[in-house]
């Protein structure tokens, strides 16, 4: 369970350097259309990314953990 969590970690911090990239590009670029639709892309990567690291760390507090397990109990 805890390397399948480590390698959703992974995966996130992944869409946070995208969109922190992204974001970098987007105020880069001189292109008006093109400018807006990059930096909104890298929003949208690094404030999802952002969201879900909050939830994962969340339910890995030891306080939180019996409510994520009956969760996931009663969804299977």
């Amino acid at each position: 369970m805890r390397k399948k969590q480590n390698e959703r970690k992974e995966t996130i911090y992944f869409g946070l350097i995208v969109g922190i990239t992204l974001i970098v590009i987007g105020l880069i670029v001189n292109t008006h259309y093109y400018s807006i639709l990059i930096l909104a892309m890298g929003f949208d990567f690094g404030f999802s990314s952002i969201v879900q690291l909050i939830r994962i760390s969340y339910y890995q507090l030891p306080t939180h953990q019996s409510k994520y397990e009956s969760k996931k109990r009663n969804l299977y």
